[in-house]
């Protein structure tokens, strides 16, 4: 048996191919991402800090974004300077958004940035096994990109959804350039952007996933290629080598499926499975450590034109209310599943304000742009100590679902933090879970442990509650 590992590396900037163009062009055509309203997107900024920040430190905030709203301030200059970008782009944000999360970021892109995919566990006699099984995934990998290349083909795989696909023309052939001050983005034919690595024998047990057997095809036997660096660019290689395996080594990753309820149990209490898990998790990261720390769940934009992604803020008043109560012995439990819908609903609430184009962080990252760009003094309101809180994003969640028993992972954000991602079925829940082994306020199992515990004892709450109905 054997579980698969599929790396890939994440798309970065590139220039939109000319296929693309044709395609865009006879496609219906896709709103254009609104710009937020400056007012409202700061009363969501200041709601999202009341469970991470004291008092004082919010009411310095406070004040902070009145002298930032005053009439005739900055706010008021670069929110008409947003206005004008909106009016001549076609997206607002993706660029930026591409500039400041990969091409500015240093970091590795293992761990850091790419995310990884482990596919079910496969039987096979040998290594010939290993071998089928790795040619026709890769097989698989290159009829995608056939599909993505080919008139119609995104059309065929979206099954008549209407999103963006500029996406797509960029998740092969894209690469960051390092070793320059500010990294390029190469486009080339030959350039690698995912990895895949089919393992040995694993003690795992799962359902087989090779495809039917396929009339053989002689093809040319394979020609070894020889390399002849310098030795100067040898030592460079294992130097990077001797990185990668100590970033590696430091990643504590913990997979497990929780196999009592999926999707189907919260949908019958009329409750967002997403927004659901994600209450779960805010239970089970303040009874693991104490408080509620800056969450972000990672949402999709692509109903818009050229739109990439944006971020929910997932740490709010409403949930501090029920984290706080759900082992409140003096708290009955029809107070307790009260506050859990409240918090659900305001997960909810502004998930689809994200989905809608609202989003606060997205509005944020470009008026800190637009000073940049512009020359202009950063706002005191991105310089205080509540917005460095907000935005260390010690939960990095996501959820990703999946028609295979697959999951997806990847490292956490900062070095004290953690990731997590759901991949949710009708009648169970595979969740991942990563930390730095270097960190010693974090651990992987542990998290992973009161998740589990804070699923059961939601589920049982609800349960009860309906019970009490009956």
């Amino acid at each position: 048996m054997i579980r698969t590992l599929m790396h890939c590396t994440a798309p970065v900037r590139a220039t939109i191919s000319l296929r693309s163009l044709r395609w865009a062009h006879s496609a219906p055509p896709l709103p254009c991402q609104p710009v937020p309203d400056l007012r409202k997107t700061l009363t969501r900024y200041l709601r999202s800090l009341q469970p991470l920040v004291d008092d004082d430190e919010l009411e310095s905030t406070r004040e902070l974004v009145g002298d930032f709203l005053r009439p005739g301030g900055q706010g008021e200059e670069l929110q008409r300077q947003l206005h004008k970008r909106a009016e001549r782009t076609d997206n607002w944000l993706t660029d930026w958004r591409q500039e400041c999360i990969y091409l500015e970021n240093h970091l590795p892109l293992p761990v850091h940035s790419s995310p990884a995919v482990i596919l079910p566990p496969q039987e096979y006699k040998d290594w010939r096994g290993q071998l089928r099984f790795a040619s026709k995934l890769i097989c698989g990998v290159l009829d995608f990109k056939a599909k993505i290349e080919s008139p119609g083909g995104l059309e065929e795989l979206w099954r008549g959804q209407r999103l963006c696909p500029d996406q797509y023309y960029k998740f092969f052939g894209s690469c960051r350039e390092p070793g320059t001050k500010r990294d390029r983005v190469l486009l080339h034919p030959r350039s690698k952007s995912h990895h895949v690595t089919v393992c040995k024998n694993y003690q795992l047990e799962g359902p087989g996933l090779l495809p039917p057997r396929t009339p053989l095809t002689r093809v040319p036997s394979p020609r070894k290629l020889y390399f002849n660096f310098p030795p100067e660019i040898k030592q460079h290689i294992e130097q990077a080598k001797q990185n990668l395996d100590i970033l590696v080594s430091d990643l504590d990753i913990c997979c497990f499926s929780f196999p009592d309820f999926g999707k189907k149990f919260p949908q019958r209490y009329n409750m967002s499975p997403g927004t659901f898990l994600q209450t779960c998790l805010q239970l089970a990261y303040y009874r693991l450590h104490g408080s509620l720390c800056a969450t972000n769940e990672g949402v999709s934009l692509r109903a818009y034109h050229r739109g990439r992604s944006d971020v929910v803020r997932c740490s709010s008043p409403e949930a501090l209310e029920f984290v706080q109560a759900a082992d409140d012995p003096q708290k009955l439990a029809e107070e307790k599943l009260s506050l859990l819908v409240r918090a659900v609903e305001s997960q909810q609430e502004a998930t689809e304000q994200v989905l809608e184009g609202q989003s606060v962080d997205g509005a944020i990252l470009a008026l800190r742009m637009l000073c940049l760009s512009s020359g202009m003094a950063l706002p005191a309101l991105f310089m205080d100590t509540s917005y460095a809180v907000s935005s260390h994003w010690k939960l990095f969640t996501g959820q990703v679902s999946s028609p295979l028993d697959c999951v997806m992972c990847y490292g956490p954000l900062v070095p004290d933090g953690y990731s997590v991602c759901f991949a949710p079925t009708q009648d169970s829940i595979t969740v991942c879970v990563s930390a730095f082994h270097c960190c010693e306020e974090t651990d992987a199992e542990r998290l992973s442990d009161s998740l589990q515990g804070a699923l059961r004892d939601v589920h049982s709450l609800l349960r009860s509650s309906r019970s009490e109905e009956d």
